[in-house]
């Protein structure tokens, strides 16, 4: 590489900030963790600086970068104001002492946007549906390597939709990357529901064996500690894994477990089901659960090639569900939560454990 000053990339896993804000600079999100110093400095074949930034998803921050270059045209300054600044009010109101003046948009800005606030979609959007009390974490780098209170939830809305289309739904799962976003305290809008889950995926109900939900699990857990977005939230079940062993993907069924420690699924019934203990598959493989999940998912997304096989064998029992995932968690905050989320994380109760070293 050469003849380039600065690269701006897009779409990474977290985001870079310098150590100490200044102003409205670098001044973070609560909550929120750089993974780098902005920017990242980098040298060329022949030895000049290139300097790497970028920033965070769906408009969370706004990028900023004030170099100096010598006559030459290469860079030999990086102005201490660099660095990520918060669409937040306090950044606004940050920039606006800054400047000296009223941190207001243009006129003609204000106008068009007023108008999109009268459009049915936008008012719809806008629309408050709930409050949590904490901040529903689905940052990219948590929701890809954790179980989040967010994630949770959203699994939690995919089994209750699950339960009322099929009673006999056992358990319900949603993967880490299609959760795009966190739903910030207090309120929760339409807006927030949609940036979380941006996808919109609607649902699919289906029978799948022990040894095929012993793969689908497997298969979850097999890039970790690597941040990947076939991580689960689970909702009806309990499982423990070891990153230490052996990641295995992209499986239709699988008797032997791997990384999988642990796997009990709580059945629609109420029993508990013991699927794996200690590294060993329990009962017979054969036996059947009933999965609610997302169509990516059932259709071989993410490497779960275990929903995919169980959607496509000759017996297979399977419902399309219409409802599509913001609805659904806009409807279970109503219905079952009664639009108020208390809910922290970590969460104090998990479902999906880390174990061994």
């Amino acid at each position: 590489m050469y003849g380039i000053d600065i690269i701006i990339t897009a779409g990474s896993t977290g985001f870079i900030a310098r150590p100490e804000a200044n102003g409205p600079f670098n001044r973070l999100r609560p909550g929120d963790k750089a993974l780098g110093e902005y920017p990242v400095r980098r040298t060329d074949r022949d030895g000049h600086p290139v300097l790497v930034l970028n920033s965070d998803q769906i408009y969370r921050y706004i990028g900023n970068l004030i170099v100096g270059f010598d006559a030459a045209g290469r860079v030999v300054s990086v102005d201490p104001r660099s660095g990520p600044v918060a669409t937040t009010q306090q950044a606004v109101d940050d920039v606006a002492r800054l400047a000296g003046r009223p941190a207001a948009p243009p006129a003609d800005v204000q106008r068009l946007f007023d108008e999109l606030r009268r459009t049915p979609l936008i008012s719809r959007l806008l629309r408050v549906v709930g409050e949590t009390r904490t901040r529903l974490n689905g940052e990219r780098a948590d929701v890809r390597t954790r179980e989040t209170n967010l994630g949770s939830m959203v699994a939690d809305s995919v089994l209750w939709l699950g339960r009322t289309k099929v009673p006999a739904t056992d358990l319900a799962l949603a993967n880490g990357g299609g959760i795009r976003g966190s739903i910030p305290a207090p309120q929760i809008t339409g807006f927030t529901v949609a940036t979380a889950l941006a996808f919109d995926n609607p649902h699919m109900i289906a029978e799948i064996t022990a040894a095929g939900l012993l793969a689908a699990m497997e298969n979850a857990v097999s890039r970790v500690p690597a941040s990947d977005g076939r991580f689960p939230q689970l909702a009806g079940a309990y499982l423990e894994f070891d990153p230490s062993k052996p990641g295995v993907s992209d499986r239709p069924t699988l008797t032997t477990p791997s990384r999988v420690k642990t796997l009990r699924v709580q059945r629609a019934s109420g029993a508990t089901d013991t699927v794996v203990e200690n590294f060993a598959l329990m009962g017979d493989p054969a036996r059947r659960f009933t999965l609610a999940t997302n169509e990516f998912l059932m259709g071989g997304g993410d490497g779960y090639q275990a929903l995919k096989a169980a959607l496509e064998a000759p017996d297979a029992k399977k419902v399309v569900v219409p409802e599509r995932e913001q609805q659904t968690l806009i409807d279970y905050l109503d219905r079952v939560l009664g639009r108020r989320v208390d809910r922290p994380d970590p969460v104090t109760t998990p479902r999906v454990v880390r174990v061994g070293n």
